[in-house]
């Protein structure tokens, strides 16, 4: 939970500009394309799962945790060929195979919790 916290605040400070950059500060629509995902994504996983109780909000927060899981393997993939390639360091490897545990195992405990708590089986 304390994850989600600090990247929904981090995004929320460089979509309003308060985090500095080493060269010229990006446009808004640039800010908002490369934070609006990250808080989104985090923001649902500050969601307590067990709260989730009506079958319309279970089906959002899940696509909004699907969608996560699916950017961040994308970023991850992406991460991975520009290490191939050359261009990034091997730091790039560890961290997005950290981000993307993190993001599915949030995805099952969602699945696993919700489900139980609607009666289902265990």
């Amino acid at each position: 939970m304390s994850v989600g916290i600090v990247f929904v605040i981090a995004s929320a400070l460089d979509v309003a500009g308060l985090v500095p950059y080493s060269g010229a500060m990006p446009p808004l629509e640039e800010r908002l394309k490369h934070s609006l995902p990250i808080g989104i994504g985090f923001a649902a996983l500050l969601v307590p799962y067990r709260r989730v109780s009506s079958r319309r909000s279970r089906a959002i927060l899940g696509c909004i945790l699907l969608l996560f899981a699916a950017w961040v393997f994308y970023l991850s993939v992406e991460g991975a060929t520009e290490y191939v390639s050359g261009r990034k360091s091997w730091h790039v490897l560890p961290a997005s195979g950290a981000m993307l545990c993190l993001i599915a195992a949030n995805f099952w405990a969602f699945l696993r919790i919700t489900r139980l708590s609607r009666g289902g089986r265990g």
